[in-house]
């Protein structure tokens, strides 16, 4: 459905109406009074893999043999920390090594430091050559984490620098890892664009954005690895190209839309390869190749002049499990002559004057209604909005979503619009991608007990022009997470429709649980698996989650779940407990008794404490503190998941009682005792 009026005469109705189509044509003719300088830059991305640096670099940073220099360096590390440590203290010793490497390969004393950025393992450092008459000004970092509790083992960090007068946006990212969370490799890339510095600028605003990482996009394809690993030693490797990821997720606009990458990959996969020499993995997981590591830039308008010059990788780098990849780009820099552009403003205003209509910015949508269909707990569903520009002249837009103030949530909740804001060029396509994503504090103001429709209507505001209306609908099906620990509780014990009564041992009387069914069944697999085999360093997979999830909704069988899912490891039951105890409305420890649990110095006041506690809260608690017992007698990686646990049981924001809330945990595991030991039925075998 359309809401917006039919065209018609135009006529200014305010100031700000004209000088904005002004300065559109403006940005059309700054040819007329800019000049230009070409620029270089010398762009790598290095997975390093936790390992140190060697003293020199020169089979990489091996820009002392170009002639002339290029005028910017830009290098990208990723996992440069691999210490769960970086998680929680910023170790600044390996990024100084890392810093002082890299400066050693470079020409000694023509390069210097411009900026860097580091968000724990992520590291952007940029080196411009001293001989370089580039002015650089208004330097900006930031950083955005993405993935599993926003950790920061995963994401973007940027540096936006004015170069003279064009606007240049570096962004070194580590997306997901896993061949099968293209998802969320996806949805990775979405957060990062959403950077926003301190000036207000976002991605588009910039002339140019440079983005490098590993993006971890992986090959879909039948083919074994012994095959590809044999395509890739004899020369073929370019035939494998057809089933990369990034390609087929950019194609489709999910990601980097607009985005461009050289125009052939003439080099082999960057991973996965043994440390220390140039094999494919041999390791158990005998990961398959793939072209994870990636440069791609994106430029706001035609005018924009950048030319790629160079894309391979640097094979003879053995000191980790990717390679490096390098480009070289050449970018014209504008310096505007500010007489010139005086008299330029003037020739446009009067041109504006004699076409005001014609010079009336005009679109068309690709769609004005979006119906989702069905939407789960935390499992984005994205569709593409495409604005065309079929008038004059550039158009600015600018996006507002509305609903009925009938509800005490709003659409800026559940939908994000990437980009909501941008600007076309004539007769050019702009890509929005609408994604809705039900988090926990959205699914805590929608009814637990039934499905919910929700809506909204995008406003598409041009700048100088017409509105256009779109509208938004799905419907939310709840589920065990994001609800209250109440509601957990009363359906802890309802019966399973899908039970199955020959595939469980029954002994002589089986209990009530006290605690909410899915805390029981993950933690009854979980003691089942054997703390010994929970890789605590393994990732989390998104797509796990969603089959996990369901299976606890559904009230399946976890350990006949696990035993057709054979690919979900471990690591997965334990982060969906993770998630689980982080999405329920209330903390585990009532917010009444926090502070003084965490000021109390004696076994009295802390017993009272606990027994004011409401008798499933106190179960629950019991539970995981036993269950954390248990696992770090097996398994010491356990010790390293306490300030973790600490924060779920709080959730105080920020270093409130950090040390207090770590020792209360220590406390309450060695003071913890079983209620009572009870039989848990089990999967026969």
């Amino acid at each position: 459905m359309t809401f917006y009026a039919n065209p018609q005469s135009f006529t200014y109705e305010t100031e700000t109406a004209y000088d904005a189509i002004v300065e559109e044509l403006m940005q059309e003719w700054e040819y007329k009074y800019c000049s230009y300088k070409p620029t270089t830059f010398y762009c790598s991305t290095f997975n390093v893999n936790g390992k140190p640096p060697p003293f020199i670099l020169t089979d990489w940073i091996d820009v002392a043999f170009h002639d002339p220099k290029p005028d910017f360096v830009v290098i990208g590390l990723q996992e440069m920390d691999l210490d769960i440590g970086s998680f929680v203290k910023d170790n600044p010793t390996k990024k100084e090594d890392w810093v002082q490497s890299i400066s050693r390969s470079l020409p000694p004393g023509m390069y210097k430091i411009v900026e860097s950025v580091r968000l724990m393992g992520i590291f952007l450092i940029i080196f411009q050559y001293i001989h370089s008459d580039i002015i650089c000004s208004n330097i900006q970092t930031n950083y955005v984490p993405t993935g599993f509790l926003k950790m920061g083992n995963k994401g973007g960090v940027g540096i936006s620098i004015e170069m003279n007068d064009s606007t240049v946006l570096f962004i070194n990212s580590h997306l997901a890892a896993g061949n099968r969370e293209t998802e969320r490799r996806n949805q990775d890339f979405r957060d990062i664009t959403r950077m926003t510095f301190k000036d207000g600028k976002i991605l588009t605003d910039h002339d140019s954005v440079f983005w490098l990482g590993d993006l971890n996009y992986r090959l879909d394809t039948p083919l074994t690895q012994e095959e590809i690993c044999y395509m890739c030693d004899n020369g073929k490797f370019k035939e494998l190209l057809q089933y990369d990821q990034l390609t087929r997720a950019k194609e489709i606009g999910h990601v980097f839309y607009g985005y461009e990458e050289y125009k052939e990959i003439n080099f082999l996969p960057t991973y996965k390869f043994d440390v220390g020499t140039n094999k494919w993995d041999s390791s158990e997981k005998k990961r398959t190749p793939a072209w994870t590591d990636r440069i791609l830039y994106w430029k706001k308008f035609d005018n924009v002049n950048v030319r790629q010059l160079k894309y391979r990788s640097c094979p003879n780098v053995v000191i980790s499990d990717h390679k490096p990849v390098i480009a070289l780009f050449e970018m014209d820099v504008k310096k505007i002559w500010e007489d010139k552009m005086r008299e330029v403003r003037v020739e446009a205003q009067k041109e504006v004057d004699k076409k005001s209509n014609d010079l009336l910015p005009q679109i068309s949508l690709s769609a004005t209604e979006f119906e989702f269909g069905v939407v789960k707990f935390l499992q984005p569903s994205i569709m593409n909005l495409k604005i065309k520009n079929t008038g004059q002249t550039r158009v600015k837009f600018s996006t507002i979503l509305t609903a009925e103030p009938t509800n005490d949530y709003g659409p800026y909740d559940w939908l994000i619009l990437t980009p909501y804001t941008g600007t076309v060029d004539v007769n050019h396509e702009f890509s929005i991608c609408l994604q809705i994503l039900i988090d926990k504090h959205i699914a805590w103001k929608l009814p637990s007990d039934k499905p919910s429709k929700i809506e909204c209507i995008i406003i598409v505001h041009l700048e100088s022009g017409r509105d256009y209306f779109i509208s938004v609908q799905a419907n939310y099906k709840p589920c065990c997470f994001g609800i209250s620990l109440e509601e957990a509780m009363l359906k802890a014990n309802i019966p399973s429709p899908s039970d199955k009564e020959d595939s469980l041992i029954i002994f002589e009387k089986e209990e009530k649980l006290t605690i909410p069914y899915e805390i029981h069944e993950l933690l009854r697999y979980l003691r089942s698996v054997g703390f010994e085999n929970i890789d605590l360093s393994q990732p989390y997979s998104d797509n796990a989650f969603f089959k996990i999830r369901d299976c606890l909704d559904d009230r399946r069988n976890i350990f006949e779940f696990m035993n057709s899912n054979k690919d979900i490891q471990p690591i997965n039951i334990y982060a969906v407990l993770i998630r689980l105890l982080t999405c329920y409305k209330e903390s585990i420890i009532p917010n009444h008794l926090k502070t003084t649990l965490l000021q109390c110095s004696d076994d009295e006041v802390y017993g009272r404490c606990i027994l004011q506690f409401p008798e499933y809260q106190k179960d629950i608690f019991r539970e995981i503190l036993l269950f954390l017992k248990d696992a770090r007698e097996i398994n010491k990686d356990f010790d390293k998941e306490l300030e973790t646990f600490s924060n779920i049981f709080f959730r105080m924001d920020g270093n409130i009682y950090k040390a207090e809330r770590l020792l209360f945990i220590i406390y309450s595991i060695n003071k913890v005792k079983p209620k009572r030991r009870r039989h848990h039925s089990i999967l026969a075998v």
